[in-house]
C-alpha cells in the first residue's frame, strides 16, 4: 500500500467520526487542545497538493468537499505527529524537505512558488517544516501499518472463505479450499487491518480530543 494512499485511507476513517458543524470564527478543527484555523487547513491543502501532484494549480478552487478531506489528512497528521514525539520516533532529517521545496523554487516553477508563499503569507522555511512534519507522519503511518499487519491463521482463512460463499447463497467445495486460500487470505489481512486502524484512530481522536468543525 503506497504511504499517500495510507495516509488518504486513515484520514477518511478520521472524518468517518468527526462531529459536523458549520465553520465558527475561521475556526476548522481542534486538536490536542490547538485551534487548527480555515486558512491553516487552505494552506496544508494547497501545499500538499503542490507537492504530491505534478502539474497541479495550487490556486486550483477547492471542489466539494476537498477543505473537508484536507481538514481530516492535517488533523490525522497533528495527531500522528504527537504520538510520534511522545515515543521519540526518528522522523528522519529535514533535508528531504528542504529538497523538497528547493525542487519547487527551480526556474520551471520558481514564480509559481514565490506567489503561492505569497497567497497564503508563508515563507520558505515554514514550508519546509510543513513539508517535514507530513513526511514524518508519513513515515510514522507506514511503520504503523507493518506492526499491525495481522497474520491470518489457516483455519481463520477457511472460516472466512465459507461466511462469504454463505453470505453470496453459495456451498464451498472443500476441493476449492487450497486455491482459494491465497486471494483470500491477503482480502482478510486488509479487512483486519482496516478494523485494527478505525480502532487506533478512535483510540488518538479521544486521546488528543480531535474535532473536525467542516461538514
Amino acid at each position: 500500500m503506497h504511504c499517500l494512499y495510507r495516509v488518504g485511507f486513515l484520514a477518511a476513517l478520521v472524518g468517518a467520526q468527526c462531529f459536523g458543524a458549520n465553520l465558527v470564527n475561521g475556526m476548522a478543527a481542534r486538536v490536542g487542545g490547538r485551534t487548527v484555523t480555515v486558512q491553516e487547513v487552505r494552506f496544508f491543502r494547497a501545499l500538499d497538493r503542490f507537492r504530491t501532484t505534478k502539474g497541479t494549480d495550487p490556486f486550483a478552487p477547492e471542489g466539494p468537499g476537498e477543505l473537508k478531506a484536507a481538514a481530516q489528512k492535517l488533523l490525522l497528521e497533528e495527531m500522528v505527529l504527537s504520538e510520534l514525539r511522545s515515543l521519540r520516533f526518528d522522523g528522519g532529517p529535514r533535508t528531504q524537505a528542504e529538497a523538497a521545496v528547493a525542487f519547487k523554487k527551480k526556474p520551471k516553477e520558481g514564480k509559481l512558488w514565490a506567489e503561492f508563499l505569497k497567497t497564503y503569507g508563508k515563507s520558505d522555511a515554514e514550508a519546509v517544516d510543513r513539508v517535514w512534519k507530513s513526511l514524518q507522519a508519513e513515515k510514522f503511518i507506514s511503520r504503523r501499518i507493518e506492526t499491525l499487519t495481522p497474520l491470518p491463521t489457516e483455519s481463520e482463512t477457511d472460516k472466512y472463505l465459507k461466511q462469504r460463499f454463505e453470505g453470496q447463497g453459495r456451498a464451498l467445495n472443500p476441493e476449492e479450499l487450497p486455491q482459494l486460500r491465497a486471494k483470500a487470505v491477503v482480502d482478510l489481512k486488509k479487512e483486519l487491518l482496516r478494523k485494527e486502524l478505525e480502532e487506533w484512530i478512535v483510540l488518538l481522536k479521544r486521546k488528543y480530543a480531535a474535532v473536525n468543525y467542516l461538514e
